[in-house]
């Protein structure tokens, strides 16, 4: 079966016998993750790929500070589509959910949807489907920045994804966040028109439904409280339904 070496590991032995770099690696980070991070930073394409992709896959990555904020460095608009997607998905395996830059990026991502700079569509994609598991319930620029995605003109996957997301965190009772982002009016547009997909136009309709049970409920606690003479209660609700707006 041909010359096969003994130890196959030996043309790497001397790489793990180095010694460290001058002045020594940072305490507790393994020197790995600091040669990755230069190669995320590699003017080379190629080499910076590799970099964005096999970081999540080393010991000590997850939640490591210094490698968030190295894959959040790779999200500009110069980035290409493959080094953006993959940036991304490492970011959903290394970062915690609600870590504030990593929301930030991919909002100000999202946002670049249907513009001039607009993100490779599997990036985008890949940033949407990180809504649910890495942003807050109720996240209000997470609402804002799916609507922007919604009405910039995806296709069928982006729209599902999008909805999907807002099913995650948009709160029905968070009036402001609802009439603010346009959140009821896009959804009532996405549910009524007759060109869309059919499991987009019904996803559509049920948030706008949950979003119509919270006016309702607001409404029936305003008229309890007026009958009651509960006044501060009932300005509060009158004050929600108000901003509810006709929607």
């Amino acid at each position: 079966g041909g010359f096969r070496p003994r130890n196959r590991n030996h043309l790497f032995a001397h790489a793990a016998e180095a010694p460290p770099p001058p002045g020594g690696a940072a305490p507790g980070k393994t020197r790995t993750i600091e040669g990755n991070i230069e190669l995320m930073k590699s003017t080379d394409v190629l080499v910076r790929r590799g970099g964005v992709k096999r970081v999540s896959q080393l010991p000590g990555a997850v939640g490591d500070e210094d490698v968030i904020q190295a894959l959040l460095g790779t999200l500009g608009s110069d980035t290409d589509a493959y080094c953006l997607r993959e940036a991304v998905l490492s970011l959903g395996a290394v970062a915690p959910q609600g870590h504030e830059d990593l929301t930030g990026a991919l909002c100000a991502l999202m946002r670049r949807a249907g513009g001039s700079e607009a993100p490779d569509r599997e990036a985008l994609l890949a940033a949407i489907n990180l809504v649910p598991s890495h942003f807050e319930f109720g996240n209000r620029e997470a609402v804002g920045a799916l609507v922007h995605v919604l009405g910039s003109g995806g296709d069928v996957a982006v729209k599902r994804a999008c909805l999907q997301g807002l099913f995650a965190v948009a709160d029905a009772n968070d009036t402001k966040t609802t009439t603010d982002a346009g959140l009821a009016r896009k959804l009532k547009n996405v549910a009524s028109d007759t060109a869309e997909d059919v499991a987009v136009r019904r996803l559509a309709a049920e948030l706008r439904q949950r979003i119509r049970g919270s006016k309702l409920m607001w409404k029936s606690t305003m008229s309890v409280a007026k009958m009651m003479g509960m006044a501060a209660i009932q300005r509060r609700a009158a004050e929600a339904v108000d901003n509810w707006g006709d929607q």
